[in-house]
């Protein structure tokens, strides 16, 4: 019998409503089902317990800012610069909501002590960081030093356009950066990547 795409997707969103409200401590199978009105018997029986449900909440949330952000804009007639700017403040635009900010530290706290959750979450971000990697490679087209992997060079892309940013998060957990931040950061991530990685001549 094949999954119910639209229960699964209603449990998944009340799941992460959850989440993201109550912290990893205070979430439940249980609590979900009584937070949408349904036999938590069914919840369970299609997103399993509570490490299999933070999974695959955690992997959706992952998946859903690599599909973003290695997306084409088929109406932007955008140089490669371009593009990668758009893509640093599409990205920091992303994690530093609310949602982002709790499912992130959630999944790197959680991960420690839950293998299951450690297992989706390293995947999840795996799969984000060959995708935009392919895309730097084959369509912005960067050059990469000696010895450096298109994939290093990825992760040094979302390191340097969280900068300062993320590090505010240690200090409090519900940081959010004002608008002026994040679009600072953006532009300065992307300019900063393009001189260590400069877009090769066409």
């Amino acid at each position: 019998m094949g999954r119910n795409e639209d229960q699964f997707e209603r449990f998944l969103k009340a799941g992460e409503a959850l989440l993201i409200e109550n912290g990893f401590e205070a979430f439940s199978v249980d609590a979900v089902a009584r937070s949408i009105g349904v036999d938590a018997e069914a919840v369970r029986a299609e997103m399993g317990e509570k490490d299999d449900y933070i999974a695959l909440i955690v992997r959706r949330a992952s998946s859903g800012i690599a599909q973003v952000i290695t997306k084409r804009d088929p109406d932007l007639d955008e140089t490669p610069a371009e593009r990668l700017h758009r893509i640093a403040l599409i990205y920091l635009q992303a994690v530093f909501t609310k949602a982002g900010i709790r499912i992130y530290r959630i999944a790197a706290h959680a991960a420690n002590e839950h293998p299951h959750i450690s297992v989706q979450f390293r995947a999840s971000a795996g799969e984000a960081m060959k995708k935009f990697a392919d895309m730097l490679e084959n369509e912005i087209g960067v050059t990469v030093p000696a010895g450096y992997t298109y994939e290093e060079a990825a992760g040094q892309f979302f390191a340097l356009c969280r900068g300062g940013l993320h590090h505010m998060t240690l200090f409090d957990v519900d940081y959010q950066p004002s608008r002026h931040a994040v679009e600072n950061a953006a532009r300065q991530g992307a300019d900063t990547f393009l001189r260590a990685f400069p877009i090769k001549a066409r």
